[in-house]
């Protein structure tokens, strides 16, 4: 049962992503916060298997980084904080980069 909700967020996921020029970024948005923590949770309790060792060609898929940017306007840049005791200073990060990072690891599933 974990398996098919895996499978249908990771389509969720992708398929916000893939529309994301369609939509206003608020969509996207409001979107993501809520898909993305649910991915992280429904991942973590797939059951756990060996990997198997295969050649298999690693399937082509376009990133949607520069789709993500201009959608994202604005709301492009975040800053982020890796670790709050030692690393006083937060850093810009970009939020197209980590979405699409997402999206390219799931494309390929």
């Amino acid at each position: 049962m974990e398996i098919e909700k895996f499978v249908d967020l990771v389509r969720q996921y992708c398929a916000t992503i893939q529309e994301a020029a369609s939509h206003p970024p608020y969509a996207l948005l409001e979107r993501c916060p809520v898909l993305l923590p649910q991915l992280y949770i429904t991942a973590m309790a797939l059951p756990e298997v060996e990997p198997v060792e295969e050649d298999l060609p690693e399937p082509h898929v376009a990133s949607p980084m520069g789709v993500l940017l201009k959608r994202l306007g604005s709301f492009e840049v975040y800053m982020e904080v890796f670790d709050p005791v030692y690393d006083r200073e937060a850093t810009p990060a970009s939020l197209s980069g980590d979405l699409s990072e997402i999206y390219l690891d799931l494309a390929k599933l």
